[in-house]
């Protein structure tokens, strides 16, 4: 849901982890839910989009991927 967020607005990866101050690489990682999101960078990343944290990410953290509906 990350990269579905970054896209619709528009944003790279480096965009938003300038915007954010947290590193592009570990932005790929959260995207790719190799890492969980430390409460801080939930919080700053949700602020970018204006959305809930429940939104992007789950229970322990990580990123939820997007489902083929």
């Amino acid at each position: 849901m990350l990269k579905h967020y970054r896209q619709k607005f528009n944003m790279t990866q480096a965009e938003l982890a300038g915007r954010t101050n947290i590193p592009q690489n570990v932005i790929s990682q959260l995207e790719n839910s190799r890492i969980p999101a430390f409460p801080a960078w939930r919080k700053r990343i949700c602020a970018v989009f204006k959305v809930k944290e429940s939104e992007i990410f789950n229970e322990k953290g990580y990123v939820k991927q997007e489902t083929q509906s």
